[in-house]
């Protein structure tokens, strides 16, 4: 679940995370999936290799380049990447059968060298290894923790339509605590309904959004559309290119999109998986 408005929040009242943890090294395959487009290269398989982003501001010209690392496996291990003022580094913890089960997102202060902000995700499963709870929070050097549990109800096309948690956990607030997922007839995510007042998943996109016809780029691992909460056929037309297969080489400023907490993925490099 994106909660930029909520990391904005925890950050201007200058609380400071404390904790760092680890990865264990992943075991076993997630193969990768084939993106042909005419028919031409549908044996071929993709992965990310790194992507230039940006906050999605059209003003903000601000970039920063994430690198995106690999297991032997093809799981994804880990994602880094060097602003001017922080270094982020994501992280993923995987069971024995290549579902994910922890998602780690961590800024750190160059200059102070300490954390400057530490998000967690530990996914509870079911007994076909889907995420049906995430439990997300904060660990700070005040000793201040979230420690929030929400729950997924999936549609038959094993997308998530509905995150809910007993948002009195959280602070005082209405009672409502539902955010909803609608899908087109297309297959493409439209308006998305929050009652939660930090919770910005899904920001930008409306009913009105426009998509292309070509490969959504999440699609090519499912726990881009389980963090994004974005299980979309397409892409949006901010698409500025795309690759043989029909995959997207980045996206114009000011195009709304939002990629694993990071921002707007303006430049993407894939690579074929070994």
């Amino acid at each position: 679940m994106k909660q930029s408005r909520l990391l904005l929040r925890v950050l201007a009242l200058g609380v400071l995370a404390m904790q760092i943890t680890s990865c264990k090294k992943i075991i076993e395959h997630w193969p990768g999936h084939g993106h042909g487009h005419g028919g031409d290269d549908s044996t071929v398989h993709y992965r990310i290799k790194s992507m230039v982003y940006g906050p999605n501001n059209p003003a903000d010209s601000a970039e920063s380049r994430a690198t995106f690392y690999y297991g032997a496996d093809n799981l994804l291990d880990s994602v880094t990447s060097v602003r001017p003022d922080y270094r982020v580094l994501l992280t993923f913890e995987y069971d024995q059968n290549g579902n994910l089960k922890k998602y780690a997102d961590l800024k750190a202060d160059d200059v102070l060298q300490f954390p400057v902000n530490l998000y967690t995700d530990a996914y509870g499963l079911d007994n076909t290894g889907r995420a049906a709870t995430d439990s997300f929070g904060f660990v700070t050097r005040m000793g201040y923790l979230y420690d929030i549990t929400s729950h997924f109800k999936y549609d038959s096309s094993g997308r998530i339509v509905k995150d809910y948690y007993n948002i009195s956990d959280f602070e005082p607030g209405p009672s409502s605590d539902s955010v909803i997922f609608n899908y087109d007839a297309q297959g493409n995510r439209g308006l998305v309904i929050s009652a939660r007042p930090y919770d910005v998943t899904g920001d930008g996109v409306t009913n009105n959004t426009i998509y292309d016809d070509k490969v959504a780029y999440r699609s090519t691992n499912p726990i881009f559309q389980l963090i994004d909460r974005d299980y979309s056929v397409n892409n949006s037309n901010y698409a500025t290119g795309y690759n043989s297969a029909g995959l997207p080489l980045g996206f114009a400023r000011g195009s709304t999109e939002e990629f694993l907490h990071l921002g707007e993925p303006r430049e993407i490099e894939w690579e074929e998986v070994p």
